[in-house]
């Protein structure tokens, strides 16, 4: 009987979603998870109105993981990432929350500095591939 071979980074890759509104943000995001890191961003939000309207759908496109920028465009008070964290955390509460900004924010199950590099965000990645 043949086994099927598949690599590691298929076996341990993520399906994430990213909320961010910076344009060179997703950009190395994208960049680094896909090309290096072995995970699939499946899709970004920019504004809270469009986080709000893909949240519910998450499920059905296979996250397992979501990186949250404390602020999105769209929103006009403080609490940004904490109010998506909330809004996920309601209706897929298995998808693991990575904060992703100048401050941590409650919410998240992981946070990570932006300006502390992204071999952070990709060992807090791997730490999460490797749990699910």
């Amino acid at each position: 009987m043949d086994e099927l071979l598949v690599s590691k980074e298929t076996q341990n890759s993520l399906r994430i979603y990213v909320f961010e509104d910076d344009p060179g943000v997703i950009s190395d995001l994208r960049f680094n998870v896909e090309n290096f890191w072995g995970h699939k961003i499946v899709g970004v939000a920019s504004t809270i109105e469009k986080a709000k309207f893909v949240i519910p759908s998450l499920g059905n496109l296979g996250v397992q993981a979501a990186i949250i920028d404390a602020n999105l465009s769209g929103l006009k008070h403080t609490g940004h990432g904490t109010q998506i964290c909330k809004l996920i955390k309601e209706q897929h509460p298995n998808i693991n929350l990575v904060g992703y900004g100048a401050e941590a924010f409650s919410g998240a199950d992981y946070w990570v500095g932006k300006a502390s590099g992204p071999k952070v965000l990709e060992d807090t990645l791997s730490k999460i591939s490797s749990s699910i």
